[in-house]
């Protein structure tokens, strides 16, 4: 993701608010405290190893309270040999700077968003956001723990990087308006709106009679608000931490696509590492990847609710007419061109029939 809290001064405040109420249980599921407790003598000790991982989300993100879990749980299991640091906020540049400075060797670790910006790099990255494949948290979780993963991350050697585990799931993407509900495609009919700078959702709008314009998330409330666009879409956790209730009237549950991070390594300095240490990395981000995913569902069924209170309307979505719209309009025809016919034939074993 108002004149007393406007455009990038709001920035800080993103995606927190929603998070503080599950930051508690993230803490106890993760083991937060674990570098805290670690014994000074293991802590003190220089790492043979230290290694940096970059990511653009916020300190009170789920995900990089995991992501510190998971480094602290690797510091302490390697006996201080590994430590790895991790950096949020962008401290070590935008998204896709990080992941040219991890191609280079300047970054070793680097977590971005799998469609947003890995799809643009490793197109399979982006199958498990394909626009109405999955729009439940049960199908979607059968095809990442089958073979889906499994594949994206071999996808990575084509960049000469290294794909790690598990994404770190964000939610499914949701539509809001100022207007109507969104219950069929033709509700979105000349619709001006908001989109991130994503090939696939740009062309899944357009597939879909709307009009999408992309613009930055730290944009998208004043976007709305002065009505440069009606409408929006993004998980319950960012409408929520942006406040984009206060100028949106409904919210149509739609799932029609969704979002995670996904950690890289850079190769070299992965094979650098002893095998013990990155099996160890390995199988400990997979564990703290899975119990923020958990985390993370329980939170965005609780938004529903609590966005009621702030006096947003909800609707429930049947997906199978916009699957059906876009199927005429030949997009997921394109698609599957773009991400490979071997990735394709894995998505559908899960999602069913696209093409």
């Amino acid at each position: 993701m108002t004149k007393e809290k406007s455009g990038t001064h709001r920035v800080a405040d993103l995606e927190c608010a929603s998070r503080r109420r599950v930051l508690a249980g993230i803490a106890g599921l993760a083991g937060v405290g674990l570098t805290a407790s670690m014994p000074k003598l293991v802590r003190a000790q220089t790492a043979k190893f230290r290694y940096k991982l970059g990511i653009s989300l916020p300190d009170a993100s789920p995900i990089v309270i995991g992501m510190r879990a998971a480094a602290a749980d690797v510091l302490r299991d390697s006996g201080g040999k590994l430590d790895i640091q991790v950096f949020p906020n962008g401290q070590l540049g935008g998204d896709a700077s990080m992941v040219t400075q991890l191609r280079q060797g300047s970054i070793e670790l680097v977590s971005t968003g799998l469609v947003g910006t890995w799809g643009n790099f490793v197109p399979a990255a982006g199958l498990p956001s394909v626009p109405f494949a999955f729009t439940t948290n049960d199908a979607l979780w059968k095809a990442l723990d089958g073979d889906l993963t499994a594949y994206i991350g071999s996808s990575f050697s084509a960049i000469n990087l290294v794909g790690l585990g598990t994404p770190w799931e964000i939610g499914f993407r949701h539509i809001t308006t100022n207007s109507k509900p969104i219950v069929t495609p033709q509700d979105l009919n000349g619709l001006k709106i908001r989109v991130p700078q994503s090939p696939i959702l740009i062309s899944t709008f357009t597939k879909l009679g709307a009009s999408p314009t992309p613009i930055s998330f730290q944009e998208v409330y004043s976007a709305l608000q002065t009505k440069l666009v009606n409408a929006q879409e993004n998980p319950l956790t960012l409408v929520e931490s942006a406040k984009l209730y206060e100028v949106q009237k409904f919210c149509s549950l739609t799932s029609h696509s969704w979002e995670a991070h996904y950690i890289g390594a850079n190769k070299r300095a992965w094979e650098a590492l002893p095998p013990e240490l990155r099996q160890l990395v390995t199988t400990t981000f997979h564990t703290h990847a899975l119990k923020a995913r958990s985390a993370v569902a329980s939170e965005n069924s609780n938004l529903v609710e609590t966005l009621k209170k702030q006096g947003m309307g909800f609707n429930n979505v049947d997906p199978a007419p916009f699957r059906q719209t876009l199927q005429k309009a030949g997009f997921y025809s394109e698609l599957q061109s773009r991400l490979g016919a071997e990735g394709w034939a894995r998505l559908e074993k899960y999602s069913g029939k696209l093409s």
